[in-house]
């Protein structure tokens, strides 16, 4: 997804919490936990205060950074600090994980 259809999303979701709580959203939570390269810039941009997607770390906040650099076979770089705040998340405190591998005889059948 380029830049602006992420960014014209982003607005599409903000306008509908808007629309059904008459606020703007102060947090997000990107779907599947991914980031595009984008995605930060844009949330700041929109003045979202935190977001909760990244894994920094178990249970502490910790502040969004912008130009990380992360190479195979060397040592990650890390960028600048935003004042966005990452509420860490879990894969094991998720659903996704342990439904992931689960296959039974009726998994696609209709109840």
């Amino acid at each position: 997804m380029t830049k602006e259809a992420e960014e014209a999303e982003l607005i599409r979701g903000i306008e509908a919490i808007r629309h059904l709580v008459g606020k703007k959203p102060r947090g997000y939570r990107s779907p599947s936990w991914d980031l595009s390269e984008n995605t930060v810039e844009l949330l700041l941009k929109h003045d979202f205060y935190y977001g909760s997607q990244l894994m920094g770390h178990d249970s502490m906040p910790t502040r969004t950074r912008i130009g990380d650099i992360v190479e195979l076979q060397k040592p990650a770089v890390f960028g600048r600090p935003t004042r966005l705040i990452d509420m860490p998340v879990s894969w094991s405190l998720d659903d996704a994980p342990h439904f992931e591998l689960v296959r039974t005889a009726n998994w696609f059948s209709k109840a």
